[in-house]
């Protein structure tokens, strides 16, 4: 799917993002070889007919009572048929070089779109346009939000950042972005129109008037 693989060795870069957030590496299994998907796929097959199968839950506190209760008696403690090992033992061989999820800070999972900015250097997003630069107008552009935050970005050029509007076709600009669409809209003062020099003599020219017949004898 997309959301992982955008094409064969190209991870998604916001899922490569989340994965670096969290500190693994994924790894994609070569396309249409069913042996290495069923693989995989393997472990939810195991969960539902040797946990789920049979058993009743009166809560998810008790579902989650259940389940580890299974782990630490059945999953994690077999020899497992690929590596030969028990989970548990490879767990704690492993345990040395990995984070624990309670001291990663919360991944901040942010809603991108693609937009372009109009004539009047503004983009709608949720129905609320946003200011940027005036020389941005008609340039391709990415929304970022999350929380109660929006930031316009052209590739790694933050653009703009705005606080979020939830007011249906509200205008949010930034004053600075207001006076340069002003000033681009002021027409520059036109010149005087351009006049060839004039040329002074301080000497009068001679004209002197000679019959046809000279210039016949020069000829």
């Amino acid at each position: 799917m997309r959301q992982v693989i955008v094409r064969p060795g190209l991870i998604n870069p916001r899922f490569r993002d989340f994965a670096d957030h969290h500190g693994f590496e994924p790894k994609a299994h070569r396309p249409y070889r069913p042996r290495t998907k069923g693989k995989v796929e393997r472990m939810v097959s195991y969960v539902k007919d040797n946990f789920l199968a049979g058993r009743r839950f009166g809560s998810l506190e008790d579902l989650n009572t259940q389940g580890r209760n299974w782990l630490d008696t059945t999953a994690n403690v077999r020899v497992h048929a690929t590596t030969n090992a028990r989970p548990i033992d490879l767990l704690e061989k492993e345990r040395p070089h990995l984070t624990p999820l309670g001291i990663v800070a919360p991944y901040q999972i942010i809603h991108c779109v693609q937009r372009t900015v109009d004539a009047e250097a503004l983009v709608r997003f949720e129905n609320v346009r946003y200011s940027v630069p005036a020389f941005h107008a008609g340039a391709r552009v990415a929304i970022e939000a999350f929380g109660g935050t929006i930031r316009i970005r052209t590739g790694n050029l933050i653009l703009a950042e705005h606080p979020r509007c939830v007011i249906r076709d509200a205008r949010v600009e930034d004053p600075l972005h207001v006076q340069e669409r002003r000033e681009l809209s002021i027409l520059p003062a036109q010149s005087s129109p351009h006049r060839a020099p004039l040329l002074a003599f301080d000497q009068e020219v001679e004209v002197q008037a000679r019959p046809l017949s000279f210039y016949q004898e020069v000829l």
